[in-house]
């Protein structure tokens, strides 16, 4: 994830991530102290009158370094990618898409953003990154780097509790499922999604541990249980649902009497892990309420108004799906990986899914079900109402936003194969890891192979595009695509030193036949 990522950090364009510009601002601003701004009006770029009623209530305006602060809170690339990104090579108006003049870079500069209320977690370690640069695309470069690093910890942590060295050919395989290329690109730009995604994904695989472990859960993993769970809970405004519907999966797998029993032999760390996810959730719901107090109010939309939309976004639904895998960039004009990446990976995941509910007990059976129906119905009443009080388009919701519930069921699936591959005997997939390694490893290459072409020649250019390329990151091409394939190769040898590990953590019985 280290070596893709620094690739991404570089062959991403400056700017070019979703709402990137703004997020920047915001992050700038949180890095000094400046949590809530000054209330403003957000600038005409025609978005949705639906929108708009809400980005006037939480845009905000920010005291920031010019040296550091970009043109605008919009970018040359957005939603286009008809073209290369050779716009953002050009004069600081012309990357930044909507300053009028030429931008100071002495003293100090007021700056607006739409995403000025959100939560400061997941913008403190961006934006201190920033604060190290010299100007505003190293600024965004670096911010980046806090973003990826900030990830790679937390999926570090996350691989440390769901490691089994008596299970080692199975133990991580929903961890490299529940890293998406999605998931990989959103934690190397400036966007809290990514964070978020990757927060929801380390408290879950804390859950899950807690489950292997139960009563004889160690001091360290509580402790890790009440930091994941808080950070999730003070991320972004669903926080709480996604620590709930992962605290609950966890009672539903251990069932109601041995949560309770897992609770009491936790002692004080089990109370402080439930006292720090509440107090994630209240300190949430604080910050919404009492701080900045938005929204106050919401237009005016009819339950039928919302009804109506719920059969569009339940026939969108595939590609709600598709977007958790790829679609980069500003939307609606994104980015797609291409069809080999979302069906490889797709069959991946239902794969995972479906020999963990061939293996899995009853109980472990309908938690996975009852997840994935949630996952589903909360997509569809999502986009149908965010449809209506956004005015998003046709289905209201991209797929980014929801990984950080998919990650659930992904993570629970390789948790239960895991415990339960025995249950296949003669059947197992011995090289299982290896199977799953090199075509995810081929996705990520892939990935980031198809946006480095929309950004050299556009999306309409040559899919082998080096020797065309209309706009190069810094030091060229070479450097990057080579770190990148480094990166790939390093996910295939991880699959592949699985394969030598045990299965479980038995020892061979020799097969004694009585005589007369």
């Amino acid at each position: 994830m280290l070596l893709i990522g620094s690739a991404w950090i570089v062959v991403n364009p400056v700017p070019s991530g979703p709402d990137e510009p703004a997020h920047y601002i915001r992050a700038l601003a949180v890095a000094q102290g400046e949590f809530t701004g000054t209330p403003a009006l957000i600038s005409t770029q025609s978005p949705p009158p639906e929108s708009t009623y809400i980005w006037n209530q939480t845009t905000r305006s920010f005291l920031l370094p010019a040296s550091l602060a970009p043109g605008s809170m919009y970018a040359c690339d957005a939603q286009d990618w008809s073209e290369s990104a050779k716009c953002t090579s050009g004069p600081a108006c012309a990357r930044w898409a909507a300053c009028l003049a030429t931008p100071s870079t002495s003293g100090d500069v007021r700056l607006t953003t739409y995403e000025g209320v959100y939560e400061p977690t997941f913008y403190l370690i961006p934006g201190l990154f920033a604060h190290l640069a010299n100007d505003s695309v190293n600024g965004l470069r670096a911010a980046r780097l806090g973003q990826l690093l900030t990830a790679v910890a937390l999926i570090t942590a996350a691989g440390l509790l769901l490691w089994d060295e008596r299970q080692s050919r199975f133990s991580l395989l929903g961890l490299l499922m529940a890293v998406t290329p999605m998931t990989l690109y959103m934690n190397t730009v400036v966007n809290p999604v990514g964070a978020e995604i990757v927060a929801s994904l380390a408290f879950a695989a804390t859950l899950l541990r807690i489950w292997r472990d139960g009563t004889g859960t160690s001091k360290l993993t509580w402790i890790a249980a009440g930091a994941f769970g808080c950070l999730c809970c003070i991320g972004r405004i669903e926080g709480p649902l996604w620590a709930a519907v992962a605290a609950a999966s966890l009672v539903g797998l251990l069932g109601p009497r041995e949560a309770l029993a897992t609770l009491r032999a936790g002692g004080r760390w089990a109370a402080f892990a439930v006292a720090a996810v509440v107090a994630g959730a209240l300190l949430d719901e604080a910050w919404w309420h009492l701080v900045v107090s938005v929204p106050a109010s919401l237009p005016g939309y009819g339950a039928l108004d919302g009804l109506s939309k719920v059969t569009t976004v339940a026939g969108a639904l595939v590609g709600l799906l598709e977007g958790q895998i790829s679609g980069f960039g500003w939307d609606p004009g994104w980015i797609s990986a291409g069809p080999f990446v979302s069906l490889a990976w797709g069959f991946m995941v239902t794969s995972l899914v479906t020999l963990a509910l061939l293996v899995g007990r009853r109980r472990e059976r309908i938690v996975i079900a009852l997840l994935l129906c949630f996952d589903i119905a909360y997509t569809v009443g999502d986009g149908a109402v965010s449809s209506v009080v956004l005015g998003w388009g046709s289905t209201g919701v991209v797929g980014r936003l929801l990984l950080p519930l998919s990650v659930i069921p992904i993570l629970v699936a390789g948790e239960v194969l895991c415990r339960n591959h025995e249950r296949l005997r003669e059947l197992v997939p011995q090289r299982l890891s290896l199977v799953l390694a090199v075509p995810a490893a081929l996705c990520q290459g892939i990935a980031l192979w198809m946006a480095a072409r929309a950004y050299a020649v556009g999306l309409d250019g040559p899919l082998f595009f080096l020797r065309h390329s209309q706009w190069r990151p810094p030091f060229g091409w070479s450097p990057w695509l080579v770190i990148t394939t480094l990166g790939c190769l390093a996910i295939v040898g991880a699959g592949w030193l699985q394969v030598g590990g045990p299965t479980d953590g038995a020892v061979a019985v020799p097969l004694v036949v009585d005589t007369p």
